[in-house]
């Protein structure tokens, strides 16, 4: 009987092991099969972008989001950087080209608005009109220069004033004279104004006789094409001194044209060409010339 009992003692220590054995196998296969489902939910739940990321278990795909945050985050940082100096740097680009423009880029810093002929009245100051002036000889090809040549003898002649008469009968900007000497040039030109709608002491209305009136003294059009494209302020003076006002006399002597030959108040046009030159170059200046001329 104590045999038989210890028997089946074993017996059943025996199959509970194997038991154990089996249910233990059985929960592992379980185990694997639920680990598997899990990764592959986590792989699934991933872009196309993270696969070749995503290896083992899913705190490391966590990980790798978080590092492609970061440096996404980064690069979207750097990107803005960049994009604002490329902006700067474009913004600055255009200013300087905008700068090559006559008048545009200096009424922007200076706030001076382009002055045009047609907007010079009595009250005008004297650096309206002078850039009035450039405003429109430039429009007409002739270069800042050669510009600069005409306005430093309207300078001399007028002061700028288109009433002025001399006591000698010589009229307006440039002193066109009336005497037979002269051809009674003056008569011409009030004529080309009457003709054209201008009074006689319009600003903007001798200016342009002066360029589009037929009597141009001796400044034909072979003369006038050369002042139009001379980079010399100096020889532009001497050029519209000699052809256009043909003023003989007094002490200062040519250089350019008619060398050794006395023009009343040569180095006075000059340096009143080399004001308007400057003021040209930085449209912030006022008119500061010298005054009063001889005529």
């Amino acid at each position: 009987m104590a045999k038989k009992e210890r028997r089946t003692l074993k017996d059943i220590a025996k199959y509970t092991l194997v038991l154990f054995i089996i249910v233990k196998v059985v929960m592992g296969g379980l185990n694997e099969f639920a680990g598997t489902n899990e990764r592959d939910v986590v792989v699934e739940s991933t872009s196309r972008g993270e696969l070749n990321v995503v290896t083992t278990l899913p705190v490391i795909v966590e990980e790798s989001k978080t590092e492609n945050s970061e440096s996404k985050s980064a690069l979207d940082d750097a990107t803005g950087v960049v994009s604002e100096e490329i902006t700067e740097s474009t913004q600055s680009e255009t200013i300087l080209e905008t700068e090559g423009a006559v008048g545009t880029a200096a009424s922007r810093i200076t706030g001076r608005q382009p002055v045009h002929l047609s907007q010079i009245s009595s009250e005008s100051t004297t650096s309206d009109r002078i850039y009035a002036l450039f405003d429109f000889l430039i429009s007409e090809g002739f270069s800042p220069e050669a510009a600069s040549g005409v306005i430093g003898n309207i300078a001399v002649e007028s002061t700028f004033n288109p009433t002025v008469v001399s006591s000698s009968g010589y009229y307006g900007l440039f002193q066109w004279n009336t005497s037979s000497g002269g051809g009674y040039w003056w008569y011409d030109i009030q004529d080309w104004l009457s003709y054209n709608g201008y009074d006689w002491n319009s600003f903007e209305g001798q200016v342009k006789a002066m360029l589009y009136c037929s009597n141009r003294g001796f400044l034909n059009e072979e003369r006038l094409a050369e002042l139009k494209q001379l980079r010399n302020v100096e020889q532009a003076v001497e050029l519209f001194a000699v052809y256009y006002e043909g003023c003989t006399g007094g002490g200062s002597v040519t250089k350019y044209y008619r060398p050794g030959s006395y023009y009343q108040d040569l180095e006075t046009r000059k340096s009143e060409a080399w004001v308007a030159y400057a003021m040209y170059k930085d449209q912030s200046m006022e008119y500061n010339g010298e005054k009063p001329y001889s005529r």
